[in-house]
């Protein structure tokens, strides 16, 4: 039996598991898990069959939500609104909640569809589809789990058609924004068509962009913005004054002396990964390319969406893709010494997806806190670094040009 046979065999047993407790009032699962659960379940899903009730009233749920019992509005990009014209509401939320579980669990299998890995790879993929992060959006039905769906499918679709599977990611970016990152699995095609389909993506984005800004500059206000069960570049210096974190009480400029230390800190991390990783262009191969190129979608996904600000941890669900590729540079027999950076960068996944569970059963809220953004840090680093190791010649070539003129590091030796 394959890695590939063996984790389908776990999705489909999870599936009757995972919608067993999502309709029933059994908490044992997320409380064993210390997920933040809320009842009835697909918290996040519920917000568009309200958002509609209030539509249905004559108001625009992105600015005013009078039928939510908190009056949150609906933060979500325009396009969702065409689910309105379905007359839903409220009663539903599990009908939503549940398509959106069972595309991600296509989005699954499409991703592993027509791809061989080993056992390890299996076991690593399994402990992390299952992890607290992951659950956390399957519980709350959240909308990042039709994207997962989506990018899934356009990398797949990409081998058969290139426009199809780039349609399908500008839709996905359409839908949330972030997917735009994934722009960088085009980097499998060659140099003039990667940098034509690659600007026409970016360009019509953009012009989306203009086109919308105000719906998103709303998005971005309503959107809660935190430290707890979030990551991101923002969080270390909110969880400061969190008070489920440290709860320190600070005065407004040692927070915005924090906030500062927290940026340069960061940009000085990315400013030496990214040195050494062009250094090393086209270093690390790959012998599988889907393998490859779903890694570069999830690592830049990753890092984009951690110098985002902040990201509700169910977002690490887009580090699945990355997975098999980093379990087979562990493997790579050429030169030991490289497999030590996926190795780590793999070891800072899984202890942040399951950071949920330590902090409960082992470290505590602080500690489990500060470990778990060191491996956030790490992650960032890694995937960096691995993908700019990983890029065409012609590709780390074009970044090293600006640097051409730098003797330190030996960058262009």
């Amino acid at each position: 039996m394959s890695g590939r046979k063996l984790y389908l065999i776990f999705l489909f047993a999870s599936i009757p598991v995972i919608f067993f407790f999502l309709f029933s009032k059994h908490m044992l699962l997320w409380d064993v898990l210390n997920i933040p659960w809320d009842y009835p379940h697909f918290l996040d899903a519920s917000i568009f069959g309200i958002a509609s009730e209030s539509h249905a009233l004559g108001f625009d749920p992105l600015y005013v939500n009078p039928q939510h019992p908190l009056g949150q509005r609906l933060n979500y990009p325009r396009i969702w609104h065409l689910l309105f014209a379905l007359n839903i509401d409220r009663s539903h939320t599990y009908i939503i909640g549940s398509i959106f579980v069972i595309l991600f669990y296509i989005g699954l299998i499409i991703f592993v569809h027509r791809t061989k890995f080993n056992y390890p790879t299996a076991i690593v993929l399994t402990i992390v589809t299952f992890s607290p992060v992951v659950m956390l959006g399957i519980e709350r039905g959240n909308n990042d789990l039709v994207v997962f769906f989506l990018v899934a499918l356009a990398v797949s679709l990409s081998y058969f058609s290139r426009f199809a599977g780039l349609f399908l990611l500008m839709f996905a970016s359409v839908l949330n924004l972030f997917p735009i990152f994934g722009l960088f699995y085009l980097l499998k095609e060659k140099k003039r068509k990667f940098w034509s389909l690659f600007f026409s993506g970016l360009g019509l984005f953009i012009i989306y962009g203009l086109y919308s800004f105000n719906d998103f500059k709303q998005v971005y206000i309503t959107t809660a913005h935190s430290a707890k069960v979030h990551y991101g570049i923002n969080v270390y210096w909110m969880a400061l004054n969190h008070h489920r974190i440290f709860n320190l009480h600070l005065q407004d400029d040692v927070i915005m002396a924090a906030r500062i230390l927290t940026y340069m800190t960061i940009a000085v991390i990315l400013i030496v990964t990214l040195l050494l990783g062009i250094k090393k262009s086209a270093s690390a191969k790959s012998e599988n390319m889907q393998h490859l190129d779903f890694f570069r979608v999830g690592a830049i996904i990753y890092v984009g969406t951690f110098m985002l600000g902040t990201n509700v941890d169910y977002r690490l669900m887009f580090l699945i893709f990355t997975i098999p590729q980093l379990v087979s540079w562990i493997y790579i027999k050429e030169n030991k010494n490289k497999s030590l950076v996926p190795l780590i960068t793999l070891s800072a996944i899984v202890f942040s997806c399951w950071n949920y569970v330590i902090k409960k059963y082992l470290l505590g809220m602080k500690i489990g806190f500060v470990l778990e953004e060191t491996a956030n840090c790490i992650i960032l680093s890694g995937l960096l670094y691995l993908f700019l190791t990983s890029v065409p010649d012609w590709f780390g070539d074009f970044l090293r040009k600006p640097f051409s003129k730098i003797k330190f590091l030996g960058i262009m030796d």
